[in-house]
């Protein structure tokens, strides 16, 4: 654009100022219409939200992961030794014991009747009383009476008596106050039988 001189060939001053106030209009409309932009820009990146930027690098929101339950196992225990288990021992059965074998059949000589008198009756017991004896045997050849004693063929006080018979030659001590008698019976094969009673003091 070329300015007019005036006349003395120098730029219109009324130009110039008209020039100068366009100028200063168009730049603060220039000014003006980057503010606004400006805060348009600003409103927009409000609304979303800020993005939280570092320096040198770009990041993105990454959501947090969601927490699922899960069951806890149970403690295992370092080193422990798990406990023996304990197999049971079989138990034997027990023995069968023998079988019991009956004894043979008596077959010695018996008693058909047999009397020793309970009680013999003393006076004192500085005396002696009398006393009776009455067996009887079918198998016996011979008796013997003994006096505390189980076997009076062993022992005998009365020796060469009848396999039956009867007996009153014995006589009871008072001093004492009972006294045990025994009767053996034997048969002809040498096998015997005992039977033995007490005599009990009496006095009166």
């Amino acid at each position: 654009m070329t300015t007019p001189a005036g006349p003395q060939g120098t730029p219109n001053r009324p130009m110039l100022l008209t020039l100068g106030a366009v100028a200063v209009v168009l730049a603060l409309a220039i000014v003006t219409t980057l503010i606004i932009l400006s805060q348009s820009a600003a409103g927009q990146t409000g609304a979303s939200g800020p993005t939280p930027t570092h320096s040198g690098a770009s990041t993105s929101s990454t959501p947090a992961p969601t927490r699922s339950s899960t069951p806890t196992p149970a403690p295992t225990l370092v080193g422990s030794t798990p406990a023996p288990t304990r197999t049971p021992t079989p138990t034997a059965a027990p023995p069968v014991p023998p079988p019991v074998t009956p004894p043979a059949p008596y077959e010695g000589p018996t008693f058909n009747h047999l009397a020793i008198q309970p009680y013999a009756t003393c006076e004192d017991t500085a005396s002696d009383a009398p006393i009776s004896f009455v067996w009887g045997s079918d198998q016996a050849i011979a008796a013997y009476i003994g006096i505390d004693t189980d076997d009076a063929k062993l022992n005998p006080e009365v020796s060469d008596l009848p396999g039956s018979g009867l007996y009153l030659s014995l006589r009871f001590p008072c001093s004492l106050e009972s006294q045990s008698y025994t009767v053996t019976i034997e048969d002809a094969e040498g096998r015997t039988l005992s039977a033995t009673g007490v005599i009990y003091r009496h006095l009166p």
